[in-house]
Formats: C-alpha cells, sequence, structure tokens
C-alpha cells in the first residue's frame, strides 16, 4: 500500500509540473501523464536509459515470467555467445528504431506477447491500469529489508545470535537485492525468504554453516542450512521460519478489509465511473488470497 502511495504521489507530482509548465488543465495533464507511463519503453541509450512512445510498439500485450520460468527459460536455451536479452524490446544499432522481438517461440496464429516488465499485480495496476487474470511473476513482499527480517524474527521467536554477523550474511547472498515475499506457487515459491529467515533464526555457530543452493521453484539460490546442521535441527528451523512469516501474514490479512466490506464497495461501483473502485477491491481481494494460500499451506503442513 505504502508503495502504491508513493506512486501515486510521484505520478501528481508529474500531473502537477506538466499543468504548470504546459499551462493546460489538470485533466489534460493527467491524460498525458498517465499515456507516458502506461505506453513508453525504458529504452538503454548505451549511454543512458530514456523514455521512447514509439507508434505501435504499444499494442503487444503483457505475458508475466516469473523469474523460476525465466531462469528455465535461459537453462534450455542457454549460448554462451547469444544470451537471450532482458525486455523484448531495444534500439536499432544505428539508434532510430524500436525493435520488439519475441523472446519465445509462438506457434503460427499464436498471439505474440511480451513482458512489460513490471512483475506484482499493484504495479501493474498502477502503471497500466489493469489486472492480468494469470501472474505468475507476482509476489507479495513481506519485509522491505534484511534488517526488518531479522528484526522480526528476534521479536517472534527466541532468537539470540548477534544481528551484525547474520546481516552481513544474508546481505552478501548471491540473490541479496531479491524481494522478501510470499509468492504463488507453494512454499517452495517463497524460498528466499523463508532461508533467509532461517539464517536469521540460527545460533551463531549454525550460521556458519549456511550455503547457497539453486532453486528451480525461485527461479535464483536460496540459503538453506548444510548437512553439518542435525536433520532434526534443520527441521525446526524450517518450522520456525515458516511459523514466523506465517504469524506476520496473519496480522497483515486482520488489517485489511473484511468480505462484507468488500461486497459493500462492489455494490457501490457500477458503470464506468466505477470501474477504479472494482479494480481496487479485486486487488484487495488477491492480496487477501495469496496471504490465505500461504497459510493454508503452513498449517497443512505443520498442523
Amino acid at each position: 500500500v505504502e508503495q502504491m502511495l508513493m506512486f501515486s504521489s510521484h505520478l501528481q507530482q508529474a500531473c502537477d509540473w506538466v499543468s504548470t509548465c504546459g499551462d493546460v488543465p489538470m485533466e489534460k495533464a493527467r491524460w498525458a501523464v498517465g499515456a507516458v507511463v502506461s505506453r513508453s519503453f525504458s529504452v538503454d541509450t548505451g549511454e543512458d536509459f530514456v523514455r521512447a512512445l514509439p507508434p505501435l510498439a504499444d499494442i503487444f500485450n503483457h505475458k508475466p515470467l516469473s523469474t523460476a520460468t525465466w531462469a528455465a527459460a535461459e537453462t534450455e536455451d542457454f549460448d554462451a555467445e547469444l544470451q537471450r536479452p532482458e525486455t523484448a524490446w531495444a534500439l536499432s544499432q544505428d539508434g532510430q528504431r524500436l525493435e520488439v522481438r519475441a523472446l519465445f517461440p509462438a506457434a503460427p496464429g499464436e498471439e505474440v506477447l511480451i513482458s512489460y516488465g513490471e512483475e506484482t499485480l499493484g504495479e501493474i495496476l498502477a502503471v497500466h491500469g489493469f489486472i492480468p487474470r494469470d501472474n505468475e511473476a507476482d509476489y507479495l513482499e513481506m519485509f522491505e529489508t534484511h534488517e526488518e527480517l531479522v528484526l522480526a524474527a528476534e521479536s517472534l521467536s527466541k532468537a539470540s545470535a548477534p544481528v551484525r554477523p547474520i546481516m552481513e550474511r544474508l546481505e552478501a547472498t548471491e540473490a541479496a537485492e531479491a524481494p522478501l515475499a510470499l509468492r504463488p506457487g507453494g512454499l517452495r515459491a517463497s524460498g528466499y525468504m523463508l532461508g533467509c529467515m532461517e539464517a536469521a533464526l540460527a545460533s551463531a555457530e549454525e550460521l556458519q554453516n549456511f550455503r547457497e543452493e539453486w532453486s528451480d521453484e525461485v527461479g535464483h539460490r536460496i540459503l538453506v542450512p548444510s548437512a553439518n546442521v542435525p536433520l532434526q535441527r534443520r527441521q525446526e528451523l524450517s518450522q520456525q521460519a515458516v511459523s514466523v512469516i506465517s504469524s506476520i501474514a496473519q496480522g497483515v490479512l486482520r488489517g485489511l478489509s473484511s468480505a462484507s466490506e468488500d461486497q459493500l464497495e462492489l455494490a457501490k461501483s457500477s458503470g464506468d465511473e466505477g470501474e477504479p473502485r472494482r479494480l481496487a477491491v479485486q486487488y484487495r481481494l488477491h492480496v487477501k488470497q495469496m496471504i490465505s494460500d500461504f497459510v493454508d499451506q503452513v498449517n497443512a503442513k505443520y498442523h
């Protein structure tokens, strides 16, 4: 919610600037900013990143791609001399055209889709104004920083290891910039956050025996206790980690609107003018479902 409010604030500042500098009504300024934000492309010129608004390029629809799917495709198609580009679009060599290419094979008659780059449903809604039916790349960030995760482990458990060594270990991981988040697809899909929580709950001696291991479900390396940590203790750390995060997730769930409140909001959202309200409710329902699914998976496995 805070990220959405911050993004909304940035958009409003841009609208204010356009309205003032262009001497145009706020309604037109909002339309212009919305068009640029939702339909432009971030392009690497080789020296800097610029926004491009080329005709026709914005007709391609979005295909969400999770980190795991992307990593699997990289592995299958790996070519040391020809790496898959990060985006479907790029400037031509002469810098005069924006070229859009399919990143994955498409059968004859099949629609060519591209990934817009945004991952979460909230980002797609905020930037492009729609909610995709399926979004395998979605996630719900539970902690903004490793420090926040470590402090949560300390306050919600009996963890007593010094904070600094834990922070240094977490921030030294290969995927240190990855979101500490719940992801659809079962507990394993949230393995990066769970692995970090296990490390935060470990003793100083146990922390020395954590290693990074590739996870197909996550799409990058995650922290796991090595075989030097006794099996029973590894199982305890795993259960404690999901218990702490489940407790936090349930707290978030309790702070969201009730089902009756959502139904009331939907009842008020008739007609075209009610579309923003409907999308907001749809987004909240999606977030609640993602949290509920995680909590249910934890309960099914450990209770």
